[in-house]
């Protein structure tokens, strides 16, 4: 079963819509043209020493794209791997296999915080 497939069988179950793009720019389209309250951005760890990753770009990105969460998936465990995740805007960094469970309490708590702080009014 593939990520998509996946994701969205898991965030079902939090009315989360899943949008699946292949390239950077379809998900700074998609993320300006949503029409959604909240949005997350769920994609690949940045590689070491990437400076014009996904991550990089939604944080350069105007508001309120610039403030969308963004959750790193990764198979590294490394420190540094981790540490280039947040070092180029990551949200959260969630090592491969996902734990099903655990990405739906992370995507639960960034919807909550965003539901009550509401940064896109």
């Amino acid at each position: 079963m593939g990520m998509r497939l996946l994701l969205d069988d898991l965030l079902s179950v939090e009315d989360v819509k899943v949008v699946s793009v292949e390239t950077d720019a379809e998900a700074l389209r998609q993320l300006k043209n949503a029409e959604t309250p909240f949005q997350a951005v769920v994609c690949q760890a940045p590689p070491v020493g990437a400076k014009h990753s996904l991550v990089a770009k939604i944080r350069a990105a105007d508001e309120p794209i610039s403030k969308v969460p963004v959750i790193c998936l990764s198979p590294n465990r490394s420190l540094q791997d981790r540490a280039v995740a947040f070092e180029s805007g990551a949200s959260e960094y969630v090592e491969l296999p996902v734990n099903l469970p655990n990405l739906a309490q992370i995507v639960h708590t960034w919807a909550t915080i965003k539901k009550e702080h509401r940064p896109y009014d």
